[in-house]
């Protein structure tokens, strides 16, 4: 029995339409498993908004900005937290990707999301800790079980989800480098470990470790060794004392423990990313070689994301243009 396929969009299919029975569809089997989840999520959003009934072809910059202005001041019913940035950010990508290809289908003349301006919190500054407060941590975690964990984290910029991936087999202590093929994705629990490809194409990358760091490796391995009797290449690095996975919100449970015990600043486990790109990038590493070190997609989000960093330098930058005028 054949079935009829579906009728081609048009300008005046609804948002809600274009997104469930021709976006989604054609997109979702190219997406690793935590982008197809992501993905859905924030269509289940935009589906369930003040858009979903529009026209592609009718909506407007206005409309759209009132949209994720009401959003953001809009608590999620499952948790009653309001958005966070990066949720908006989400579910903005979505809507701006899903235009971009009804442009290119021909469907609408434009992305009105291209002039969209997302509502600003009251200060959008990352938040990093500084060198000596990087230490200070380390210091008060050394005899921690994650301070392995931490450290990496924080001398390579890799993800949560990227380092709990890690395999024996994925690192080379004795060329003081680390391979990034795989990361076990958020919603991994005890008796459900799930891992997936890296966040994007870029994601798969090969990282060299400072000396120190490959030390804590190697201390490590050695305690492992003592604790399980032997380690395959496939066993996963960071493990409990009984050989289980240490899984994403455990990590991040501990992390705040952890912080908040050693009398720092508040700062969320991806902030120990943010600090490891924004004082390479202030201390002059080049653009694309961070880029490619933490897996972004292209150096232009790396710049978008830590312009200010850069920017951070413009006295240097003034007192060079300054040498112009002398003798």
């Amino acid at each position: 029995m054949s079935v009829e396929p579906l009728p081609l969009p048009t300008a005046d299919t609804t948002l809600a339409d274009y997104l469930r029975l021709e976006w989604l569809p054609r997109h979702e089997p190219t997406w690793a498993s935590g982008s197809r989840r992501h993905r859905r999520w924030a269509v289940g959003i935009l589906c369930d908004s003040s858009l979903a009934d529009r026209p592609i072809g009718q909506l407007g910059v206005l409309e759209i900005e009132r949209y994720f202005a009401e959003r953001a001041g809009q608590p999620f019913p499952q948790k009653g937290q309001l958005p966070a940035r990066g949720s908006l950010k989400a579910i903005f990508a979505t809507l701006k990707s899903c235009l971009s290809d009804a442009v290119r289908y021909g469907l609408i003349p434009d992305n009105p999301c291209t002039r969209v301006r997302l509502p600003l919190e009251p200060s959008e500054e990352i938040g990093i800790w500084s060198a000596d407060e990087v230490r200070r941590f380390l210091s008060a975690t050394a005899d921690s079980r994650y301070a392995t964990l931490w450290r990496l984290l924080l001398a390579t910029g890799m993800r949560r989800g990227e380092a709990l991936g890690l395999q024996w087999a994925d690192i080379d202590l004795d060329a003081g480098r680390l391979r990034i093929v795989r990361a076990m994705l958020s919603d991994s629990r005890r008796d459900n470990v799930i891992y997936g490809a890296p966040k994007n194409r870029k994601s798969r990358r090969t990282i060299s470790l400072d000396a120190g760091t490959v030390e804590a490796l190697r201390q490590w391995r050695a305690r492992r060794l003592v604790e399980s009797g032997s380690l395959a290449p496939t066993d996963p690095v960071f493990t409990l004392a009984d050989g289980a996975p240490m899984l994403p919100a455990g990590v991040s449970d501990t992390w705040r423990r952890a912080v908040r015990q050693a009398g720092l600043r508040p700062l969320p486990l991806h902030g120990t990313r943010h600090t490891h790109i924004s004082h390479l990038l202030s201390a002059g590493e080049p653009l694309a070689h961070v880029s490619a070190r933490v897996g972004h997609a292209t150096s232009a989000m790396t710049l978008r994301t830590y312009a200010h960093v850069i920017a951070g330098d413009d006295a240097r930058t003034a007192e060079r243009a300054g040498e112009l005028f002398e003798d």
